[in-house]
């Protein structure tokens, strides 16, 4: 089987802990393998799956960008920014009495 057409091996990585924080089993061991070059890709459901906080995030990105791995979410950020925007309507200036 050629190398273009050699299927790649794909791993799962789980928590079952907020994603509040950086420091969970999963996201650890997928950090690590990603700084020992195991990975190609990271594909997840949706990318506030993988972290909550932009300084988690940010390091994230810029691990998979030094590693040339590319990050991918399922559903587009485009639609986690609109739903966003309709579950938390602007608020009013104005003070109701």
């Amino acid at each position: 089987m050629s190398e273009l057409h050699k299927p790649e091996r794909i791993t799962w990585y789980k928590d079952k802990f907020t994603g509040n924080t950086m420091d969970r089993p999963g996201m650890q061991k997928l950090m690590q393998d990603l700084q020992e070059g195991k990975l190609n890709n990271i594909v997840c459901w949706r990318l506030d799956r993988l972290g909550r906080t932009a300084a988690g995030l940010t390091k994230l990105y810029l691990l998979t960008q030094v590693a040339l791995v590319s990050m991918r979410s399922l559903v587009p950020f485009s639609m986690l920014f609109t739903r966003s925007i309709a579950e938390h309507p602007k608020s009013s200036s104005r003070q109701d009495p």
